[in-house]
C-alpha cells in the first residue's frame, strides 16, 4: 500500500465530486481517497481471483456510509492517476478513525485509519461464503401448464465472485438436459424438443459461483394439455322438388341449399312449409369430426283433386311469449287458430287447406272414420318456436248421423313421424248443424278429424210365457216348467235362466240367442211330499200341487179270520216243538 498527500485543491474537488454517499460533516474534514486491487477467495479458490466489474465498494465509518465507488474494471477499484476515480472517504471524521470496507455488502478483510487529505492504495480481499441466488423459477413451483413444451429454467446471480457458467446444470424428471438448454451468466432455459405428456415433473437447477459456493433449487410443475378443439363437420341441407326454408336446431339457415360448418354432435334438421306440399318430417343427424353430410328434405305434392277448400292466408306481424295471436279461419272445418310461442317470431303467414282424403304421402289412414284432412301451412315459424296451438273446429251433424258416429269419440289427430297421434280434444257445444270441438297441438302438421261408429247396445233378454204342466201331480211325478226368452238387445248373447222352488234355486239353464231371436228354456222337477209349491223363473211366478195318495180300510171280518189263522199256526208250532222234545228223551 502507498500513501501520498494531495496538494492540489482541484484534485480534492474532483475526488469530492466523485463521492456518491457523504457523511454529514460540520465542518467537513479533507477527504481521504483510496484505490487498489479487488479480489475474492472462497472454499474452492483459496487464492484470490478478481472481482467482476460493476461491483460496489463502500467505506463505512461509525456505521455510516462515508464513501462509495462502482468498479469499471475487473479486479480493481479506482486508479492511481490524478484523474482516475477514487473511493473518497469524507465527512466529520477524525484522523485515526477506523474505516471498514464492504464489497457488494460483504465485509472486506482490510481496514484503514482515516487520515485527512491522504490518498491510499489499499488492495481489498473478500472471503466469499455467500452462495448464488436462484430466482424466477419457470414454470412456477406447483403451477399447471397447458402446453407440453413449456419454457423451463431459472435466473441466478451472485453478489461477489459471479456465476461460474460451466457449473450450471438443469435436470428434468431426473434426466440431465443441460446440453439442450441455453445457459448464460444470468440464467438457464430449456424447452423440450418432444412434448411432455400430461403429468407431474420435477426440475432441478444447480449452479456455483466462481469461488465454488454451490446453490441448488428444486421445484415441480404439472402438465395438463387440454384436448385439441374438434375438427368441424360440414352439413348441407337441401330440399326437393321445391326449394324451401331450412332450419337447424330451430335456427333459420335460409332457403335451400345451405351449407355450414358445425361442431361434432347431434342436430335436428327441419323444413319450412310450402303451400300445396306435404312438409318433410324433421330429421335428427349426428355428425362426427371432419364428417361431411347432406340432408335432403323431399316434399310431396298434394294432388289438387283432393283439395276441397283453402282458407285465406293470415298474416301476423309478430307473436311473442307475452302476446298470442288468434286467427278466425274461413272455408274449412277449422274455425279458429290461436298460436302461443316460446320464442318471438315475426311476419308469420298461416294458410289452411281442407282435403277430402289423405294425401299420397301419408301411408296410413287416420283411426276410425275420417271426416276431413287438414293441412296447416305456416311460414316464418317452426315447431321449435311454438309452445302450443289451440285449434277450434266443427263437424257437420248430418255426417255424424249418416256415418252413425258417436260424437263423443270425435278427435283431432296429428301426423307425427309416420303415425297418427290423438290430440287432447273436447266437445264444447252443438247446434242443429254442427258439433263444436277444441284441441291442443304442440306443433303444425297434417291433421285429421275422425271418430268411431256408435257401439251396438249389449245383449238384453226378456222372459215371458211361463208354463207349468201339469199343475197337479202325485208324489214322485214329473212337473215340466218352461219359459220363453227373447234377445231384445243390440248384440248376440247368452242368458242364464234360474228356476227357484219355494225360493230355493234348484236349477239353471243357459240359452244363447242372436239379436231378436226367441228360445224356450224347459226344466223338469219332481217332489215327493204333498203340498203346494211356488215356482219362480227370473221374475215370472206360478205354482203346482203334489196330492197325497188315497188311504186303505180293512173289513172287521177279514181281521178276525186273520187272527184265528195266526192263533192256529202258533198252537201247531208249539205242539210240534213238544213232540220233538219227547222223542229226544225216548231215544236217550
Amino acid at each position: 500500500m502507498r500513501t501520498k498527500p494531495i496538494l492540489l485543491l482541484a484534485l480534492v474537488v474532483v475526488i469530492t465530486l466523485s463521492c456518491a454517499h457523504v457523511c454529514v460533516a460540520q465542518p467537513p474534514s479533507i477527504p481521504h481517497a483510496f484505490y487498489g486491487g479487488l479480489n475474492v477467495y472462497g472454499p474452492e479458490h483459496p487464492s484470490a481471483i478478481e472481482v467482476p466489474r460493476g461491483t460496489i465498494v463502500q467505506a463505512i465509518v461509525n456505521e455510516d456510509v462515508c464513501g462509495s465507488i462502482t468498479t469499471t474494471e475487473a479486479g480493481k477499484y479506482g486508479g492511481p492517476e490524478a484523474l482516475d476515480p477514487k473511493l473518497v472517504v469524507q465527512g466529520d471524521i477524525g484522523d485515526g478513525t477506523t474505516i471498514y470496507f464492504y464489497v457488494n455488502g460483504v465485509k472486506a478483510d482490510q481496514t484503514w485509519q482515516f487520515t485527512s487529505g491522504d490518498v491510499t492504495e489499499l488492495n481489498l480481499t473478500v472471503n466469499d461464503v455467500v452462495a448464488p441466488t436462484i430466482t424466477n423459477l419457470m414454470p412456477a413451483n406447483g403451477s399447471t401448464v397447458s402446453t407440453g413444451t413449456p419454457a423451463i429454467g431459472a435466473d441466478y446471480s451472485d453478489v461477489l465472485s459471479g456465476i461460474d457458467v460451466a457449473s450450471v446444470t438443469i435436470r428434468l424428471g431426473g434426466s440431465d438436459v443441460t446440453d439442450d438448454a441455453t445457459v448464460t451468466a444470468s440464467g438457464v432455459s430449456y424447452v423440450p424438443t418432444v412434448a411432455l405428456a400430461d403429468g407431474s415433473y420435477t426440475v432441478e437447477v444447480s449452479v456455483q459461483d466462481r469461488v465454488g459456493n454451490p446453490a441448488t433449487e428444486t421445484w415441480s410443475f404439472t402438465v395438463l394439455v387440454p384436448p385439441a378443439p374438434p375438427a368441424p363437420a360440414t352439413l348441407t341441407v337441401d330440399t326437393t322438388p321445391v326449394k324451401a326454408s331450412v332450419y337447424v336446431d330451430g335456427s333459420l339457415w335460409g332457403t335451400a341449399p345451405q351449407t355450414r360448418e358445425l361442431d361434432a354432435g347431434t342436430y335436428t334438421v327441419s323444413f319450412g312449409d310450402v303451400l300445396g306440399y306435404l312438409t318433410p318430417a324433421s330429421e335428427s343427424v349426428t355428425l362426427a369430426e371432419n364428417e361431411t353430410r347432406t340432408i335432403t328434405g323431399v316434399y310431396t305434392e298434394i294432388s289438387p283433386e283432393i283439395i276441397e277448400n283453402v282458407s285465406p292466408t293470415y298474416e301476423i306481424p309478430s307473436i311473442t311469449p307475452e302476446e298470442n295471436a288468434t286467427a278466425d279461419v274461413e272455408n274449412t272445418a277449422i274455425t279458429e287458430l290461436t298460436i302461443c310461442v316460446k320464442n318471438a317470431v315475426e311476419n308469420v303467414r298461416v294458410t289452411v287447406q281442407q282435403l277430402t282424403e289423405r294425401p299420397a304421402g301419408i301411408e296410413i289412414a287416420a283411426p276410425g272414420i275420417s271426416y276431413k284432412y287438414l293441412n296447416i301451412v305456416a311460414q316464418n315459424i317452426t315447431d321449435a318456436d311454438i309452445d302450443v296451438i289451440l285449434i277450434n273446429f266443427s263437424v257437420e251433424r248430418v255426417w255424424i248421423t249418416a256415418e252413425n258416429i258417436d260424437p263423443d269419440t270425435i278427435a283431432l289427430r296429428k301426423w307425427v313421424a309416420g303415425a297418427w297421434v290423438s290430440l287432447p280434444t273436447a266437445k264444447v257445444g252443438e247446434d242443429d248443424t254442427y258439433f263444436y270441438y277444441f284441441a291442443e297441438s304442440s306443433g303444425l302438421s297434417i291433421f285429421a278429424v275422425s271418430g268411431s261408429v256408435l257401439a251396438p247396445a249389449p245383449a238384453e233378454f226378456l222372459l215371458s210365457d211361463l208354463v207349468i204342466e201339469p199343475m197337479e201331480v202325485g208324489p214322485g211325478e214329473n212337473v215340466e216348467i218352461s219359459v220363453k226368452v227373447m234377445n231384445v238387445g243390440g248384440t248376440a248373447g247368452t242368458c242364464s235362466v234360474t228356476l227357484k222352488i219355494n225360493g230355493t234355486v234348484v236349477d239353471t239353464e243357459d240359452i244363447t240367442l242372436a239379436v231378436g231371436a226367441t228360445g224356450t228354456v224347459t226344466f223338469e222337477v219332481t217332489e215327493e211330499v204333498a203340498g203346494t209349491y211356488a215356482v219362480g223363473v227370473d221374475g215370472s211366478t206360478g205354482t203346482f200341487v203334489v196330492t197325497a195318495p188315497p188311504s186303505m180300510v180293512v173289513p172287521l171280518a177279514v181281521t178276525g179270520i186273520v187272527v184265528v189263522l195266526l192263533a192256529g199256526i202258533l198252537i201247531w208250532l208249539r205242539k210240534r216243538r213238544k213232540e220233538g222234545e219227547e222223542e229226544e228223551e225216548d231215544s236217550t
